[in-house]
């Protein structure tokens, strides 16, 4: 009897911490159109911007491609598990972050319904976008934070 109860307890604690670890997805964030501020009111060429954002980008492990004249990709790879990579369009005066790919990162264009965290898949355009992990968005963030710096210093 009291291995039956041994087990039972061990099941239930295998449930509850199983569900502490689960992280919740989040809905993917973009960044459109985000204003080029240089250092003392400077006026920024292309050249400049797109080099700004190859160094905040590297400054923070992430590795840059040139996709067209004014776009480029930057990808990121976590503990060669997790990758993710974002479109970055840019001007002399503007830039945009865009999810582009990830893998292991759980990105979905349909979210689990919310009622009671049960029922079946809702699409992500009901939601209003698609859904990721949540250390997508932090990672895009500091990329975004970091691209702010270099183009601060110029």
């Amino acid at each position: 009897m009291k291995t039956k109860q041994f087990f039972a307890v061990l099941l239930a604690s295998i449930l509850l911490t199983g569900a502490t670890f689960a992280r919740d997805l989040a809905p993917v964030i973009n960044y459109d159109n985000i204003a080029v501020v240089a250092g003392a009111g400077k006026t920024l060429t292309v050249e400049r911007v797109k080099q700004a954002i190859q160094t905040g980008a590297t400054a923070r492990g992430w590795s840059i491609a040139q996709a067209a004249d004014g776009k480029m990709v930057a990808t990121l790879i976590v503990h060669s598990k997790h990758s993710v990579s974002v479109e970055i369009g840019y001007t002399a005066d503007r830039y945009s972050l865009h999810y582009k790919d990830s893998l292991n990162m759980k990105y979905a264009s349909t979210a689990p319904s919310r009622k009671n965290g049960v029922g079946p898949a809702v699409p992500a355009e009901e939601n209003g976008q698609p859904v990721i992990h949540p250390n997508y968005n932090k990672w895009v963030l500091q990329l975004r934070e970091s691209i702010q710096v270099e183009l601060g210093r110029l």
